[in-house]
């Protein structure tokens, strides 16, 4: 409570905003290593997406904010407040600035992935604008196994959840045939890019058949 309090209290402070979010992280990480799943209540995400939105040309406190959103996202809980306090053109607009910097970029698709699993219509659209972004982290750190694995799997969910137009099929086709190619040894990544591929292909085909129809 007194953490994000404080953060929101006296959101200005950028020396704050950082002790804070590392304070945060130390618990987090504390609870995970116990095997306890910490699900951030809304006054915490509040607190980190108003400091994010105060400090958007902050590289080391986004970092921060990005890793702890990572952290909680998978929580149902965490993934809503998310949702209701409008993060994903926040975490697309970090991804855009911040394109060069692995671990922004890792958290921000673990975020965006979280939120594509339990997207709504009010979210597809904004996922949609996520395509691009996720396609320019996969040319950006081709050779980061870690990264690129986490934007193929955000993808894999986008292409479920119909955020992906014709337009994208085959340039993210040729993109994740190139993903794999590089690593081959990572079977998390050639399973995620090869579920990610298996939908594209469905999308394609029925696409084809609706021109016949």
């Amino acid at each position: 409570e007194l953490i994000p309090s404080a953060m929101k209290t006296h959101v200005d402070s950028l020396r704050l905003q950082v002790d804070g979010c590392s304070l945060l992280l130390e618990i987090l990480s504390q609870a995970l290593e116990q095997d306890t799943m910490m699900a951030l209540d809304e006054k915490v995400t509040n607190s980190l997406v108003d400091s994010m939105r105060k400090h958007s040309e902050n590289e080391e406190l986004l970092s921060l904010i990005c890793t702890l959103l990572m952290m909680v996202s998978a929580s149902e809980v965490a993934a809503e407040n998310l949702r209701k306090a409008g993060v994903i053109p926040d975490l697309l607009s970090i991804v855009r600035n911040f394109l060069h910097n692995e671990k922004i970029c890792l958290s921000c698709c673990g975020v965006l992935w979280s939120l594509a699993v339990s997207a709504k219509n009010t979210d597809r659209a904004l996922l949609r604008s996520a395509v691009p972004v996720l396609s320019a982290v996969l040319r950006q750190h081709l050779q980061n196994g870690a990264v690129t694995e986490a934007a193929c799997s955000a993808l894999w969910v986008l292409s479920l959840q119909g955020c992906l137009t014709e337009n994208d099929y085959e340039p993210t086709t040729l993109l994740l045939l190139d993903v794999l190619r590089m690593s081959l040894e990572r079977p998390v990544l050639v399973k995620n890019t090869f579920l990610a591929l298996a939908s594209l292909l469905q999308l394609s085909g029925n696409s084809q058949q609706s021109l016949f129809l």
